[in-house]
């Protein structure tokens, strides 16, 4: 048991804020699950992962079907086709527009119709994840990743809804909102360990483009 004690003199047990942030990971996920599972399913359900700002803040659940995602990709193209239609009279504009990849549009949560940010039993992670960032300060251990640990425990508790869901082949893991490089890393590394090989590939598609 690894304990550090705060500047207002209060000891923090690592090893059971850990175990804390898992525990309420897997229950948020299962219970929230359950209640949207079959309205989606219906829809072709193909993602259900945790979803946050950046620096694992505001936790909550994005979600995508492949009902949803044909229409999404209707809108985007709609949207794309009248705006390229506007910049017909400024070509140099023109010329340097991006479309939004197929591969973005299935895969990036941002884009998602499903985003659910009100999840009561996310309530405690954001003091969690504060506490564990406090430890990182206070501690004598260079080895200590903050990253590493909030990552680590965020795996555990997504492999035990995994099991308790049976899942199966869903996209899952963890995206964030605007992600700096460093955090498209941490979702990388936490897709390697609880997405198959073909989602896994396809994050790391989407990483680099």
């Amino acid at each position: 048991m690894i304990k550090t004690t705060t500047k207002e003199g209060v000891a923090l047990d690592i090893d059971s804020i850990g175990k804390q942030l898992s525990q309420i990971i897997t229950s948020g996920m299962v219970n929230h699950f359950a209640n949207i599972h079959s309205d989606l399913q219906q829809d072709g359900l193909y993602a259900y992962s945790l979803y946050c700002a950046s620096g694992f803040c505001a936790f909550g659940i994005a979600a995508s079907t492949h009902k949803s995602l044909i229409a999404l990709k209707r809108r985007i193209r709609q949207s794309e086709a009248e705006l390229l239609e506007t910049l017909e009279q400024h070509p140099d504009l023109a010329a340097n527009y991006l479309q939004v990849s197929d591969l973005q549009i299935e895969m990036s949560a941002p884009d998602w119709d499903y985003l659910y940010s009100n999840i009561d039993e996310f309530n405690p992670l954001d003091d969690l994840v504060s506490q564990i960032r406090d430890y990182g300060l206070q501690t004598h251990d260079e080895e200590f990743d903050v990253s590493a640990f909030i990552s680590e425990h965020l795996v555990f508790g997504i492999k035990a809804f995994q099991a308790k869901c049976a899942t199966g082949e869903l996209l899952t893991g963890l995206q964030f909102s605007d992600p700096s490089i460093e955090e498209m890393e941490i979702s990388e590394n936490i897709s390697r360990q609880v997405n198959s090989d073909k989602w896994h590939r396809k994050v790391l598609a989407l990483n680099t483009e």
